[in-house]
């Protein structure tokens, strides 16, 4: 292919000619200022931060405790089984000691085994052998967490719960929401959370009743900006 002559080329870039220095001028200045807005917005944003602590909810605050009347006692028959449904004044063991007693449930609920609970085994008295608890609509969470990530905190955030005992990844989370913030000391925060009473998690599990359940909450919230990190 021929290539074009200087004489062409010199006729192109005359029809062509320069771009007006203040296009130029103007082009750089956009993009730098795009530059500096995009810098400004970054250092300003505040970062998402975690935060997490030990949480302990309390299914039935109401709950009947089932304990041994009789010292030197001896669980003689069981008449339930772990986290079945009782209903009022049902039979639930038999001990003797010096005599024999019938213990009965005092409410209706749920019954979770305590420290003793199988037939053979010897008591004292006022040790603990079950505790009945009824299910509720919503449970009750508390966690203390340190001041400065409370600020950050506010009512109806959302919670992920992992239960002890129940490795979120096969049992996923239960949900929880933030109902109360209470500064205790100005050091930490006390808050309260609420969960569904029939703790289901976000993998479609049941955690099971038990009088004190006890586990890891996890916030996520707008921590401090960039600016405010590098200024402290």
């Amino acid at each position: 292919m021929p290539q074009p002559t200087q004489e062409v080329r010199n006729r192109f870039n005359d029809i062509i000619g320069e771009p007006p220095r203040w296009i130029i001028q103007g082009g750089i200045a956009a993009i730098l200022i795009v530059w500096l807005m995009l810098i400004v917005f970054c250092v300003n944003m505040p970062v998402p931060e975690a935060a997490s602590s030990v949480i302990y909810i309390i299914p039935d605050p109401n709950r009947a405790v089932i304990t041994s009347t009789i010292d030197s006692a001896i669980i003689k028959h069981r008449n339930v089984n772990n986290r079945d449904h009782v209903d009022k004044q049902q039979q639930l063991f038999t001990i003797e000691g010096k005599s024999t007693k019938v213990l009965s449930s005092p409410k209706e609920g749920y019954i979770s085994f305590q420290n003793y609970n199988n037939p053979g085994q010897w008591l004292s008295k006022g040790d603990t052998i079950a505790t009945i608890i009824q299910l509720q609509s919503i449970l009750y969470g508390y966690t203390s967490i340190n001041t400065e990530q409370g600020k950050a905190i506010s009512k109806g955030d959302q919670v992920n719960i992992s239960v002890y005992g129940y490795s979120p990844s096969e049992y996923g989370y239960l949900p929880g929401t933030v109902k109360e913030i209470l500064d205790k000391d100005g050091r930490t925060c006390e808050i309260q959370i609420t969960i569904p009473g029939k703790l289901v998690t976000t993998f479609h599990k049941t955690i099971p009743l038990s009088p004190i359940i006890i586990g890891k909450s996890s916030f996520v919230f707008k921590g401090k900006s960039i600016f405010q990190h590098l200024n402290q």
